[in-house]
């Protein structure tokens, strides 16, 4: 009886752990196929962190020599941008400004006009030869506004020197009432300073 019992416990306590066991093999397999597709979305996440992380590396690289290479162009523009500047005033040298002369008073030609004016205003010997004589290019000026002045390219630099020396000289410059002024044409730039 005992002995029946021993083996019926017995019986009872393989039966549990082969049941057991069973189970423990079914959750196992359910946790595996569970893990599985995680386990591959984490090595997918890693593949693409390694790729992101080289890429980030390539473009640190590459903008590193982009910002380089901008460096190296700014400097270049400012350069080319300084000879421009002297080689515009270089180009301005022998040109003068005239203020204050009223719209009609030159006729039909600027060249004519604006030697015989220079040589009343500052008393010279002769008309200066003039390569050019204009006026601004800007919008006509309304009622009321000051006229547009006129740009003039003499021929000789010597002569413009004494130009500018005489009406330097020169308190008030009058021709027909009106004030008129004589200066170097800069660029905008000097102007500007």
């Amino acid at each position: 009886m005992i002995e029946s019992l021993k083996n019926d416990i017995f019986g009872k306590i393989d039966a549990s752990a082969a049941n057991l066991c069973s189970e423990i093999l079914s959750v196992r397999q359910e946790l595996k196929s569970s893990v599985e597709p995680l386990q591959r979305a984490v090595e997918a996440h890693e593949a693409m962190m390694r790729d992101l992380e080289q890429a980030a590396t390539d473009h640190s690289l590459r903008i590193d020599e982009l910002e380089a290479t901008v460096g190296m162009l700014t400097s270049q523009v400012k350069r080319l941008d300084d000879k421009c500047e002297d080689l515009e005033g270089r180009s301005l040298r022998n040109n003068i400004r005239v203020m204050g002369i009223p719209k009609g008073l030159e006729g039909p030609r600027d060249t004519d006009f604006v030697p015989q004016l220079l040589r009343d205003l500052l008393k010279l010997d002769e008309k200066p030869l003039l390569d050019r004589a204009h006026r601004t290019l800007r919008e006509r000026p309304g009622e009321g506004t000051p006229p547009r002045p006129f740009v003039v390219r003499v021929h000789f630099f010597h002569i413009r020197s004494q130009i500018l020396q005489r009406a330097g000289k020169s308190s008030s410059l009058l021709y027909n009432g009106k004030r008129i002024s004589i200066f170097p044409d800069y660029t905008s730039s000097v102007a500007k300073k």
